[in-house]
Parts: structure tokens; C-alpha cells; sequence
């Protein structure tokens, strides 16, 4: 009994058995690359084998379609086609599987898309300039630098070392700059097996660069500011240590000018006392001169005023205007500063303190009949003292020379006062 299908089905069944193979085909060359076990490799081979054997029998068959050939002779002949059917079917699930897997697992051709994929360009090549890999970035580089495709790796580090545009060129790293980029090359050996191959990576660097040398001026800018800095700390601590000698040298005048300008006036005056001390009580006056902290430069300067009424210097106040607290502290203390000086310098015997407003102004002004200044005044420590009491407040120190001599100290309104004038 001949078993017979129709020249249609056969020729379509050929066409499945052809395309079945190839697919098989191509199964088994991915289980070659594939970390499978050899079982699995050696089934797939099994397999093609077999789909070979169907597709010869189906060819000869086809072969002798007009005459009814040979194989229509055996009994079985017709059952090859379901055979191959069942192996189609498998090979076309176990390849969708496989191929899954393929996805998920780390294969000679992941590894190659990988390093397609690198933002550094890579060439592997052997000791005598074969190259065996070239990633997609390193043939972008090397187009953009050389209009020429390289086939030798000793060439192509050779032309980089050769290149007229080099930022940096050592041993083994060479940065290039090309049309504003800047590319930075790096060679190294490696071993696999026990063979040297030479490792050649490119990077675009500019990024890099750019910010290293941004960076590098920020750090010079920032040494300059730190010399600057060292600088006015070393200015800052002359200033205070010069702050501190004035002040040390404020109070010594101060307490000296008082001291002296008492007994002074005493022993100009004795006469007028008939030896009776009771009556300017030098010992709660001197108190008074060494600045009590416990009263006001205001009240300091009215007991002066009390004791110097006493032994003839006559000092009149007149207040125009009221000033603030901390300004009337100052103004007080430059006005005793002013009488000190007066008696020690021009052996004045009136005096005349008067506070008001000029303008944005608050304004002390101290006159006295001593003796004037013809020439230039040569400033002492109290009108140094004067200075470094309106320091604080922006102050100005007016002097006129010219009889009556006459101190004006001004203090803007409204002054931000950086210091207590009671210190």
C-alpha cells in the first residue's frame, strides 16, 4: 500500500522542513555561547541531526514527484512529516525560551553590545598591532581625529603621540583637543590565556577639564583671598594692639591730667582757703577725677565744675539741647578732656562748655581764655583721648587755635553707636 499526500501539501511541508532547520540551526550555535551545561548542547545537536535527515528524505521525495519515487514505496515513508511537524513545533518554543534566557544572561554577545555601548571608546589589539576589537565609541573617535581607518593598533597610538593638538602627553596618557573637545587616551597591557594584548581606552574628557581648570582658578583666587585674609588679620591685630595702647594711654593721661590739674589749682589758689581743705574736699574730688564707675561722665564733670568754682576757674555750661544718653556720656568726658587740658596747656582760668544741634548734628563746644596756639598744634594725648572717644560714633574733632581756643566735637544724629560710652 503506497502512502500518498497531495504535491502541495509536500511542497509547503518542504518549505516548513527547510525553515525548521535553520531555526535548529541557529538553536545550537546560541547554546554554543550559551553558559548551558554539554547536555544541553549535545540535545540540540541530536536535534538537528535529525531535522537534516527529514529534510534529505523530503528533498529526494520531491525529487521524484512526477514518477512517484522510492520513498512512496515504503510503508512509513508519509510518517516523517508528522515527525518533523512534532520537531518544528518544539524547536520553535524552545527557541522563544532560549531566547529569553539569552536576555537575561550574560553572553559573548551581550558582552560585545555592552561594550558597543560604553561612553569610552576601546580597542584591544595584539603586540604586533592586529586588532581584534573595536567598540562603537572608539570608531567615532578615531573618525572624528583621523580621516582614515586603522587596521594596526601600534599605528594608531603611534598617530596619537604624533598628534599637533596634545594638551597632555606622557608615558602612557595622551589628551588631545580637537575642534573643543578633548579627548584623553590611556594605554595598558593586559593578559588572558598567557598572552599580552594591548588595552587602548578613549574618553571625552572636556567636561573634566573644563571644571578642573575652573576649579584650579578658584583655588588661586581663593589663595589670593587667603593672603588677603592673612593680611588684614595681621592689620586687624596691629589696629587693636595700637586700639588697646591709645586706650592705655587715654587713661594714664586722664588719670596723670586730673591728678595734676588738681594740685595744681590748689597750689595756685591756696591763699584763698586760709588753709582750710574742708571746703574743696580733695579726697572725694580725687575720687571723682579717677572716674567712679559708679557715676556718669555727667556728674564727674558737674563736681569738677562744683570744685573748680571753688579755687577760682570758673566753668559755665550751657545746654541748648538735649542729647542722648550715650552721646551726653561722650560729649562729658571730652569736656573734662578739654578743662585738663586747658589748665595744663594754656593755664586757662574760664571756661565755656555748650552743647547743642548744628544741622544733623549734636555739637559740644569748649572754649577758654588760656594761652592760644600761633603756630601748628601738635596733638597730645588728650586730644588723641578726644579723637578715640568719637571713633566709636564717626565722630569729628574741630580745633581753633586762635584766641579764645575752642574744641568743637560733632556726633552725626541718629549714629549707630558701636560702643558704650560709659567704658
Amino acid at each position: 500500500m503506497i502512502y500518498y499526500l497531495p504535491n502541495n501539501i509536500r511542497l509547503f511541508a518542504y518549505v516548513l522542513m527547510l525553515l525548521g532547520l535553520l531555526l535548529q540551526s541557529q538553536l545550537v550555535v546560541v547554546e554554543k555561547f550559551r553558559m548551558s551545561s554539554a547536555f544541553d548542547k549535545l540535545k540540540e545537536i541530536v536535534f538537528l541531526i535529525i531535522q537534516l535527515l527529514l529534510v534529505t528524505l523530503a528533498t529526494y521525495n520531491l525529487s521524484n514527484m512526477n514518477n512517484l519515487g522510492i520513498a512512496y514505496y515504503f510503508k512509513y515513508s508519509v510518517i516523517t512529516y508528522p515527525i518533523f511537524m512534532t520537531i518544528f513545533i518544539r524547536t520553535i518554543f524552545i527557541g522563544i525560551d532560549t531566547l529569553k534566557k539569552v536576555n537575561e544572561e550574560i553572553t559573548p554577545f551581550s558582552i560585545l553590545e555592552s561594550l558597543d555601548n560604553l561612553d569610552s571608546g576601546l580597542t584591544v589589539y595584539e603586540t604586533d598591532g592586529q586588532i581584534i576589537l573595536n567598540n562603537k565609541k572608539m570608531k567615532e573617535v578615531i573618525n572624528a581625529l583621523f580621516p582614515k581607518v586603522y587596521k594596526n593598533g601600534n599605528r594608531l597610538w603611534e598617530d596619537i603621540n604624533n598628534y599637533p593638538s596634545k594638551v597632555k602627553n606622557e608615558k602612557n596618557i595622551v589628551m588631545i583637543k580637537s575642534e573643543g573637545t578633548i579627548y584623553e587616551f590611556s594605554i595598558n597591557s593586559i593578559h588572558i590565556k598567557g598572552k599580552t594584548y594591548k588595552e587602548l581606552l578613549a574618553s571625552d574628557v572636556t567636561k573634566i577639564y573644563n571644571q578642573l581648570a575652573i576649579i584650579e582658578k578658584e583655588n588661586k583666587e581663593l589663595d589670593e583671598s587667603y593672603k588677603e585674609v592673612d593680611k588684614m588679620i595681621e592689620e586687624i591685630n596691629e589696629i587693636v594692639d595700637m586700639e588697646e595702647k591709645i586706650r592705655l594711654k587715654v587713661y594714664l593721661h586722664d588719670s596723670l591730667g586730673y591728678q595734676f590739674t588738681l594740685m595744681r589749682s590748689l597750689v595756685d589758689n591756696y591763699d584763698k582757703y586760709d588753709g582750710n581743705l574742708e571746703l574743696i574736699r580733695p579726697l572725694e574730688i580725687l575720687e571723682n577725677l579717677k572716674k567712679d564707675p559708679e557715676k556718669s561722665p555727667k556728674e564727674t564733670l558737674n563736681e569738677i565744675r562744683e570744685f573748680f568754682k571753688n579755687i577760682g576757674i570758673k566753668i559755665k555750661v550751657v545746654t541748648e539741647t538735649i542729647l542722648p544718653k550715650d552721646i551726653a556720656n561722650v560729649f562729658s568726658l571730652i569736656a573734662i578732656e578739654g578743662i585738663t587740658n586747658g589748665i595744663i596747656h594754656g593755664d586757662a582760668k574760664n571756661f565755656l562748655i555748650n552743647y547743642y544741634e548744628e544741622g544733623e548734628y549734636y555739637v559740644i563746644k569748649i572754649e577758654n581764655d588760656g594761652i592760644s596756639s600761633e603756630g601748628k598744634i601738635i596733638e597730645g594725648g588728650g586730644l588723641k583721648g578726644m579723637r578715640f572717644r568719637l571713633k566709636p560714633y564717626g565722630g569729628i574733632l574741630e580745633i581753633q587755635s586762635k584766641k579764645p581756643f575752642t574744641i568743637f566735637a560733632k556726633i552725626k544724629k541718629n549714629t549707630n553707636h558701636l560702643v558704650d560710652s560709659n567704658q
